[in-house]
């Protein structure tokens, strides 16, 4: 299994010969998943949850989520069954975020992060046509914003970025038993946590929308 580094992401190649073929509910699961996918890195929860719907029992509890970061957090378990049913098929690709030590199944050769959302940088799966920073509307990067654009643009991106720095800190209480940084960490998750629902609500209020 090849592995390519693509920006903050990595591309695991599924090079290894093609296994027996999935069954119709596995292609089912996974067109619904792949729906999921697409729905959270594009910041769409109410499509996300339509899909969940799709899923059927598997996905009840991505269906009734209230928040972006719950539907994320029942999708993270959704892909452990992707995972494992696309392994070694072909038109299937798995993903992997370095920075939120996430994996996922995706078709497209674009990759797009749903647990990031519309705030993450974008690359193709073989390198080709970087896009810097733009959103879904391709209408620029955060730089070439101005006034309400900016606002909404940096209130987006930054909500992101702080639930990447939110996740990573979770990390900290099972991996290192130095109190110094088990400190630093739930710091950041108290302090991010409140700056990222702060930041929604002036999204929402300013914006009539929340990401």
């Amino acid at each position: 299994m090849a592995l390519i580094t693509v920006c903050l992401f990595s591309l695991l190649a599924l090079t290894a010969p093609a296994r027996a073929a999935v069954t119709d509910g596995d292609k089912q699961f996974l067109a619904a998943y792949e729906k999921a996918r697409a729905c959270l890195a594009a910041d769409d929860l109410a499509s996300a949850k339509k899909a969940g719907r799709e899923l059927g029992d598997s996905g009840a509890a991505l269906a009734k989520s209230d928040t972006l970061q719950t539907a994320r957090a029942e999708f993270g378990k959704l892909s452990d069954r992707a995972l494992t049913v696309a392994k070694d098929q072909a038109g299937y690709h798995v993903l992997h975020c370095p920075m939120l030590k996430k994996d996922w199944v995706q078709t497209s050769k674009e990759v797009s992060n749903p647990y990031g959302g519309k705030g993450w940088r974008k690359r193709r799966v073989d390198g080709a046509n970087a896009r810097d920073g733009k959103d879904d509307e391709g209408d620029g990067r955060l730089e070439e914003a101005k006034d309400a654009d900016f606002d909404k643009k940096f209130l987006v991106m930054m909500s992101e970025h702080h639930q990447g720095a939110v996740a990573m800190s979770k990390l900290v209480a099972d991996r290192t038993d130095r109190a110094d940084l088990q400190q630093l960490a739930n710091k950041i998750i108290k302090d991010q946590t409140k700056e990222i629902e702060q930041m929604k609500g002036w999204e929402k209020s300013w914006f009539d929308s929340a990401h």
